[in-house]
């Protein structure tokens, strides 16, 4: 069972490397293997393949600015580097829950791996209110749905282009087959907010 697991995390690895790749900054030189190989939300027997197969890459000039790893059943993570001004990176990590309901959020690290308050590094921090104020021309028993839709919020977080971050908002799905069309054009509607990394924090576009 566990080598099971072991090569289904090095294949899905492969994959996404083999993939496209983005460039975060043109000064970027910390390699992402480095800090993959002490990371310890990935079992240590994986860690090491990975970071055999990582290097391997990085050597051949073909690696990516982000790591993107299924941890266990339920949980995927996305692993990148923000640079700060004094030269060190910020580990990032988007954690992605498949169950009980979608649901992803942004965790940050210390070079060393030591937690840090992910807070401080998004401004400003999104929220169910001001997704309900970009649909203000909606009818209000309509609001009214999309508000216990949206409670509790739940994100879908993802890397975009360069180095931004994206929250999509997921609400509560309507039953299968549901005839509501309205409520459905309006949840169409809910924004997508992105931010952009400015040397120290993500920060609103």
């Amino acid at each position: 069972m566990k080598t099971t697991r072991l090569l289904r995390l090095l294949s899905l690895m492969v994959l996404l490397l083999g993939g496209a790749s983005y460039t975060l900054h043109a000064q970027q030189t910390h390699r992402l293997s480095d800090y993959i190989a002490q990371c310890p939300l990935i079992d240590v027997e994986a860690r090491g393949q990975i970071v055999e197969a990582m290097r391997s890459l990085e050597a051949k000039g073909s690696s990516s600015e982000v790591f993107t790893l299924q941890a266990n059943e339920v949980s995927n993570l996305s692993i990148t580097l923000m640079p700060m001004p004094n030269g060190t990176p910020v580990i990032c990590v988007i954690e992605t829950l498949s169950r009980p309901r979608r649901d992803s959020y942004l965790r940050c690290f210390s070079p060393q791996w030591q937690e840090l308050d992910a807070r401080a590094f998004i401004h400003p921090e999104p929220r169910r209110e001001e997704l309900l104020a970009a649909l203000s021309l909606a009818p209000e028993s309509i609001r009214e749905r999309l508000r216990q839709m949206l409670t509790p919020l739940y994100w879908g977080l993802e890397w975009g282009d360069g180095a931004t971050l994206r929250f999509t908002p997921q609400p509560i799905p309507l039953p299968a087959g549901s005839t509501e069309d309205e409520l459905n054009e309006w949840l169409s509607k809910l924004p997508i907010l992105e931010y952009r990394w400015r040397g120290v924090r993500f920060e609103r576009q």
